[in-house]
């Protein structure tokens, strides 16, 4: 089966305050990354998403989160192996969430290789505020992840190649 190597998501709805971020990196990234990297930007919808990704190597989706520290807070979360709704607690700000994404993509056989959140901590999800302050100054740090997932994919390919 022909995956693309690496798909970076960004995901989020950019009315909705610093729900927009994921969408707003994906925008960033798409005009900074080199043409082999596809990069999408959606809502956030499972079946959606699924769809995007079952034929993907690698995913990093980007997307604002609750749960994660303080607003600007970036961290990473393995998907395929940690519950982001452990301890009663979700992560994500979508209706259905990733991890019933996730869930649903198991139980059907459609999940990449590898799964990674890079999980921006939001500050605010109301209607028609752009990004807070704390959200935007994380951006670099969010830039620096996907960058280290992009190089981490190479290395990899080009281990496997040689």
């Amino acid at each position: 089966m022909n995956r693309p190597d690496v798909l970076v998501i960004g995901l989020g709805n950019p009315s909705r305050g610093d729900d927009g971020v994921g969408r707003k990196a994906a925008l960033e990234l798409r005009r900074t990354l080199n043409s082999g990297t596809t990069v999408l930007d959606m809502l956030g919808e499972a079946s959606e998403l699924i769809d995007a990704w079952k034929n993907a190597g690698k995913v990093v989706l980007i997307d604002a989160c609750q749960g994660l520290g303080k607003p600007g807070d970036v961290r990473r979360v393995d998907l395929l192996s940690e519950d982001i709704n452990g301890n009663g607690r979700e992560i994500s700000s979508h209706g259905l969430g990733l991890q019933e994404a996730v869930n649903m993509a198991l139980a059907l056989g459609d999940v990449p290789r590898e799964l990674i959140l890079v999980g921006i901590e939001a500050a605010t999800f109301e209607h028609g505020d752009g990004l807070s302050n704390k959200v935007k100054s994380a951006l670099p740090k969010v830039f620096e992840m996907v960058a280290k997932e992009l190089a981490e994919s190479k290395s990899v390919r080009e281990s496997e190649s040689a």
